[in-house]
Order: structure tokens, then C-alpha cells, then sequence
């Protein structure tokens, strides 16, 4: 039971390894690949730890990694070319979403700006004309300034 356990576990690994490959040549943005990167090492750790702790108690054990290794090279060799389609359709489905969220985030970024000018409009006018009449009565004052000087 524990060495079908350590195949399971290698399967679901490769899994892994197909599904975040998938993602990487979909996605070409540095960022996604290296935080794809970490998950997949994280996920991996997690998945071999408890296959090892369900086992044996993390004792490390050769059939241990036998059994991840057959697991591996099961999946590469058989079900890999057989679910490549599903993992196809997991990151089209992903990549359909993302750019849904954008266009949404990017919808409501616009009547937010758009809003923020009409609503703010009165007092950026009234600043305008403020700040134009005081540039008006500065000059005028420096004016005055001058012919008083003169006299």
C-alpha cells in the first residue's frame, strides 16, 4: 500500500510539473513565472512530505523514491499526451479570466476617473480663476507699488 502511495504521489507531482509548464509557455510575464516557480517547489515539498509522513513517519526510505520516480516516469510516459488537452483548457480558462478581471478593473478605472474630473470640476475651475486673480492683483499691486515709489 505505501509503495502505490509513493506512485501516487510521483503521478500527482508530474501533474504538477505539466500543469505550471502549461502555465509558464501561456503566460510569458517574468513575474507569473517566478511565483509559479515557488508554488510549484512549495506544492512539490508538501506533496512528498506527506506522502513520506503517511508512509513511514518521514523515515526516508529507498522504495520511497522508487515509487515517486515510477510514478514519474507512469505519468510522463502514459497520461501526460492524454491530458494535455486538460491542461490546455485549464490555462485558456485562466488566461480568459485574467484578462476578463483586467478589462473590468480597467472599465471601472475609467468611470472612476471620469467621475473624479466631473465631480471635481467646480473647484479646479474655481482654483483656475482664483489663482488668475490673484496673478491679476499681484501685478496690479506691483504696479501700484512702482508709481508710489515714483512719487
Amino acid at each position: 500500500m505505501a509503495f502505490l502511495i509513493d506512485i501516487f504521489a510521483g503521478m500527482l507531482i508530474a501533474f504538477c510539473y505539466d500543469f505550471f509548464r502549461t502555465l509558464r509557455h501561456t503566460v510569458q510575464n517574468k513575474a507569473v513565472q517566478i511565483i509559479s516557480d515557488i508554488l510549484f517547489w512549495i506544492l512539490t515539498g508538501c506533496i512528498t512530505l506527506t506522502a513520506l509522513f503517511y508512509n513511514s513517519d518521514i523515515q526516508l526510505r529507498a522504495y520511497e523514491f522508487f515509487g515517486i520516480l515510477t510514478g514519474l516516469f507512469f505519468y510522463f510516459s502514459v497520461l501526460s499526451s492524454l491530458l494535455q488537452p486538460v491542461h490546455k483548457m485549464i490555462t485558456n480558462f485562466f488566461h480568459f479570466f485574467s484578462k476578463t478581471l483586467f478589462t473590468i478593473g480597467n472599465f471601472f478605472g475609467i468611470i472612476l476617473k471620469t467621475g473624479y474630473l466631473f465631480l471635481t470640476f467646480p473647484f479646479r475651475f474655481f482654483a483656475k480663476w482664483l489663482h488668475c486673480f490673484a496673478a491679476r492683483r499681484k501685478t496690479a499691486f506691483q504696479k501700484q507699488k512702482k508709481l508710489l515709489k515714483r512719487i
